[in-house]
């Protein structure tokens, strides 16, 4: 979705986009093409096993052998009438080797990367996250030319939500209107467990927002937990949630690029990690008061998401200011940023 983000602000800046992604379970192949940019199809592999959030096997998540998804792209991109000037990368897998096959086809590559922790064959990275030391974490992961776009400032958010907060302010700290969201999926069903929590504290003065992807393995078992709380909707696979965040005083997470959008609308958000590469990111938030980190799924259980949510129901002051310190840290010009670091729109523009 952050590379939606980046190439709707490309397209609407007079850029072409073409977007080249391997045919696996909850693609988003359909929001690509409404959104108007090319896509082709990499084939699906044989016998895929399906992504495992809770192992670093990202190799196993491509679905191919990184030689074989390189040459195929490559194949793709000398086709094109022309060299792009830009070649993406937003993989956990595709790391140096890849990109070094992939350089003579493009004039510059840009990379996404959220851990710092292997090499990157780039001339410029991007990572969002909030993480003090790094800097010096990429010294010796990316060419000594290459440049960095480190922090929040650079959270690539889509122009609904920059236009959805128009007129807003941080919360007050109240809580009147709760939002859950996981993810599109949910793997570990966490929106159930949250379901649970919620209907044991037994809130009547207060609305929940639960939002599902089409993909969520337990639709029913969602459904039926919601009818247990007395004011609450279902929502499912919606268009974006910024109208949802715009009225949420409290939202319940995972630790995906979710919680820039949260912290962008200000709304104080109870975090639970559901992959690895979440934690470093939702580690230093918490220590820094922007978020509330719960935990890693496996370890946060039912009750500890009830007690702190009738905690937190009662920290009026602490949700304000974290309400406030997430609308400073982010201010949803990260694209704006980048389109004109790669050259895309004038840094006057900024």
């Amino acid at each position: 979705m952050r590379c939606l983000a980046l190439a709707d602000g490309l397209k609407s800046s007079g850029a072409q986009t073409l977007f080249i992604s391997r045919d696996l379970p909850g693609n988003v192949f359909d929001v690509i093409r409404k959104r108007g940019h090319s896509l082709v199809k990499l084939a699906a592999p044989d016998n895929y096993p399906g992504i495992d959030i809770n192992q670093n096997d990202y190799a196993s998540n491509l679905g191919v052998p990184w030689e074989e998804d390189a040459q195929e792209t490559l194949n793709l991109v000398r086709v094109s009438e022309s060299k792009p000037d830009w070649l993406i990368v937003d993989h956990y897998a595709l790391d140096r080797g890849w990109q070094q096959r992939l350089r003579p086809s493009s004039k510059n590559i840009l990379v996404i990367d959220d851990m710092a922790k292997t090499p990157q064959e780039c001339d410029l990275l991007l990572n969002e996250n909030f993480l003090p030391d790094a800097e010096s974490s990429y010294e010796r992961l990316v060419p000594q030319n290459a440049r960095l776009l480190l922090g929040p400032k650079y959270a690539l958010l889509r122009t609904e939500f920059r236009e959805a907060r128009k007129g807003m302010k941080p919360r007050g700290g109240r809580v009147k209107r709760i939002l859950v969201f996981y993810g599109g999926v949910d793997p570990s069903n966490e929106t159930g467990k949250t379901l649970e929590a919620l209907a044991g504290l037994n809130w009547r003065d207060i609305h929940v927002d639960v939002v599902i992807g089409s993909a969520n393995p337990y639709r029913e078992i969602v459904q039926a937990k919601i009818k247990q709380l007395p004011d609450a909707t279902l929502h499912t696979q919606l268009p974006h949630l910024a109208d949802l965040m715009n009225q949420a005083d409290l939202a319940l997470s995972a630790g995906g690029s979710t919680i820039w959008e949260l912290l962008f609308f200000g709304v104080p958000a109870l975090v639970t990690t559901t992959a690895d590469n979440q934690v470093a990111n939702v580690r230093s938030l918490n220590e820094h008061r922007l978020v509330i980190w719960l935990g890693y799924a496996q370890h946060v259980g039912v009750d500890h998401v009830k007690n702190t949510l009738r905690e937190m129901l009662i920290q009026v002051e602490l949700l304000h200011l974290l309400s406030e310190a997430g609308w400073e840290i982010v201010d949803g010009r990260g694209v704006d940023r980048l389109l004109s670091e790669i050259g895309v729109v004038d840094e006057g523009c900024i």
